[in-house]
């Protein structure tokens, strides 16, 4: 599991234990340390010791209980199911930035009145459920623009789609794949009414600010055919039928993104977490000896093997 271990001594932030489970995760500890450096810019931080795990998916074993901490954590995580008692959730590493996902930004203001009037959907085929696709027949609903197709086949006819693209459908599904998904925030900046598919409980840190008919369309998890074909057929029917309610719910969604998840705000959020963190600790924080400023950190990272780490990555434990 990718992550590190973030201490704060008077009022200075290290990073001990840096770990990466592949190649894209480097990235997701560089953003995350660069929203932490931001806070420390802005606050002064508490005397503070935890474990910032940058994953999709929290430590567990198979009856959902945490592994890796004998204590049972805690961690800090950007995501979890509501089960994760062990976990706190922190701002995902897609606020600060999101290199992968190739996509520029977008100012382009499509008018209502101007956006195609379909739910469209672009992303991999073999994520999460979303082979069963590959059972519905597209021709027969002309109220979808559902393009999905398998990302690792570089002959394939499809393609990335890029927000600008996105902007331009009054009606927008956010499909999860196997956990989380990053882009519903930003698919809520869009300016479109955004049918979001719960997939089994998994929540970020800002989704209870999501009511279903003011800022959002929620839908359960779509799991089988019969959820495209039949329930999505309805959701766009009747959203189209109340053309001013799914104006009102999109400008709403909007107004969340942009606003209420502001760089401001998203910054106070992480400020209170460690601080509320804090309170809690009943020891005195020690600093590690492996452990580097967050400054060196960020322009030299200084990546552990899992087996080499000497870093307690739960306090007061023995793990590893």
């Amino acid at each position: 599991m990718s992550g590190f271990r973030v201490q704060v001594l008077s009022g200075q932030v290290y990073i001990a234990g840096e770990v990466i489970d592949w190649h894209n995760t480097q990235s997701r500890n560089r953003n995350v340390k660069l929203q932490l450096l931001d806070v420390a810019q802005h606050y002064r931080l508490p005397d503070v010791d935890f474990l910032l795990l940058t994953g999709d998916w929290p430590p567990e074993d198979r009856s959902g209980q945490s592994t890796g901490c004998p204590l049972q954590g805690p961690v800090f995580m950007q995501t979890k199911k509501r089960r994760h008692d062990h976990v706190l959730l922190h701002p995902d590493h897609t606020f600060t930035d999101w290199n992968e996902a190739n996509t520029p930004g977008c100012n382009t203001a499509v008018p209502w009145g101007e956006k195609i009037g379909k739910l469209f959907f672009a992303g991999n085929i073999d994520t999460g459920n979303r082979h069963i696709m590959r059972d519905v027949d597209l021709t027969k609903y002309p109220e979808f623009d559902i393009r999905v197709w398998n990302w690792k086949d570089h002959n394939s006819p499809m393609k990335f789609v890029k927000l600008p693209e996105h902007v331009k459908y009054k009606y927008l599904l956010n499909w999860p794949g196997n956990t989380y998904s990053a882009r519903l925030k930003t698919l809520l900046l869009c300016n479109s009414t955004v049918v979001h598919s719960q997939i089994d409980g998994w929540v970020e840190f800002w989704y209870h600010l999501l009511e279903h008919g003011r800022n959002i369309v929620l839908t359960k998890g779509i799991v089988q055919t019969g959820d495209v074909t039949n329930k999505m057929h309805k959701v766009v029917k009747k959203l189209v039928q109340n053309e001013k309610t799914a104006m009102r719910i999109a400008a709403a969604g909007a107004e969340l993104a942009q606003n209420v998840l502001s760089v401001e705000n998203v910054r106070e959020y992480w400020y209170r977490l460690i601080v509320s963190y804090a309170k809690l600790q009943r020891f005195e924080v020690e600093r590690h000896p492996d452990s580097v400023s967050l400054g060196e950190s960020l322009t030299g990272p200084v990546i552990w093997r899992f087996e080499d780490r000497t870093c307690k990555m739960c306090s007061q434990t023995s793990f590893k």
